[in-house]
């Protein structure tokens, strides 16, 4: 079940910002929440946008996919450790996009406001992905022979 769920997540983390580059105006009001002056932006401004952002959702997606795949064969720890790696840099991919795409919707502006934020929750997914990692190295420890 677990793994079903992982899968889901991918699925639909690399499905929404894809409505933004198939439906771009509809997606305005998704920006707006995020990027507030990005009220006279052009389709093409938030197809861009919508597509950075399908950069950083891929990255976390693909993070769910090898756990889901770890979780069906854990033999190997390999998928396990991928997957922690990506948990720990998707927040400071996100930051990157984040910025990207505040530049690209703001650049009809003359000063526009570009920000770094860094919050609670992409601070949560450094701390799982080391969690992760550090219970995936533990658990080889115990699996592997001693000489």
């Amino acid at each position: 079940m677990i793994r079903i769920i992982l899968i889901l997540a991918s699925v639909l983390l690399l499905a929404y910002p894809l409505w933004g580059v198939l439906q771009p105006t509809t997606y305005l009001t998704e920006l707006l929440e995020e990027y507030p002056l990005a009220i006279e932006v052009t389709s093409v401004q938030i197809q861009q946008a919508s597509a950075l952002l399908w950069i950083s959702n891929g990255i976390l997606a693909t993070a769910f996919l090898l756990m889901a795949k770890f979780i069906g064969a854990p033999s190997t720890y390999l998928a396990a450790k991928w997957g922690a790696l990506l948990l720990i840099l998707y927040p400071i991919i996100k930051t990157v996009i984040e910025v990207s795409s505040a530049t690209v919707l703001y650049s009809h502006l003359e000063h526009s406001p570009i920000s770094l934020e860094f919050s609670s929750v992409k601070l949560f997914y450094i701390l799982f992905g080391l969690a992760l990692y550090g219970i995936i190295k533990s658990q080889q420890g115990l699996t592997q022979p001693a000489n």
